[in-house]
């Protein structure tokens, strides 16, 4: 049985059209179903999508019409085909919430109510346990340097953190077979002294699944752990990052 939400979320709405987001087109090719958000490791729907975890989606054109991302088809909405215990939450002009609350091979459905309810195109999809989640290799760090600034990736277990630099870390859901998987995770950190959270809100072609983090003014230099949780599967891990209290300066040649 399909459950059906009806939600105006104008926040979310309003970024479509800022850039191009993670995604696939249909089997017609007529439309394309953005994933809205991006996930770390994977770029399109050839990943599981964790069970009760929330799948954003987007019906868009294939191609810009005006040059910039591909428009939303306002025209169209989102149905579920191939499983029950599916809810969708719509967020409002060809914008849904997508959650599966069983494993299974299910089929995204891009309809014209306006016809009948006239299939225009779909794209399948499955469904699969959580098996786990664990952080990304890699983390992202941006460094502030007037007039330079600088971003470089760096080994998760060599992470080091000046004062003028934040850095941000990815939880990335896996299968029980290990491989990276789409949902959006339930995640929480423990208060470290010395550092500040944040995390991104969800918009068009934002990663999600992401920490940044950066030092205040109780920071003491030396070696912190960054422990994260997951609603559901518990224990993520804990990310060991080497504070600083310095600034990195950025040379502008580079």
């Amino acid at each position: 049985m399909h459950t059906r939400l009806v939600v105006f979320a104008l926040a979310l709405v309003a970024t479509v059209g800022c850039r191009r987001s993670d995604g696939d087109l249909g089997d017609a090719g007529v439309v394309r179903f953005s994933q809205i958000v991006d996930y770390k490791e994977t770029e399109d729907f050839g990943a599981p999508v964790a069970v009760d975890r929330a799948l954003l989606v987007a019906l868009q054109r294939p191609q810009s019409v005006w040059g910039n991302d591909e428009e939303t088809r306002a025209d169209l909405v989102l149905d579920v085909e191939g499983g029950k215990d599916v809810t969708i939450v719509a967020l409002g002009f060809a914008q849904y919430a997508v959650t599966f609350a069983r494993p299974g091979e299910y089929r995204l459905v891009a309809v014209d109510e306006r016809r009948g309810g006239r299939t225009v195109d779909r794209r399948t999809i499955v469904a699969e346990p959580l098996g786990g989640v664990r952080f990304h290799a890699t983390a992202d760090v941006f460094t502030d340097d007037e007039p330079c600034n600088d971003w470089r990736e760096v080994p998760l277990d060599e992470l080091k953190l000046y004062r003028n630099e934040r850095a941000k870390v990815y939880a990335v859901p896996e299968s029980r077979s290990g491989e990276p998987m789409l949902g959006l995770l339930d995640l929480v950190a423990d208060p470290v002294r010395g550092l500040e959270y944040d995390s991104p809100l969800i918009a068009h072609g934002q990663d999600v699944n992401v920490l940044t983090f950066w030092s205040n003014q109780q920071m003491q230099e030396g070696a912190v752990r960054v422990a994260m949780y997951e609603r559901i599967a518990g224990k993520v891990g804990k990310v060991e990052v080497e504070l600083v209290d310095d600034d990195r300066d950025v040379d502008c040649r580079d």
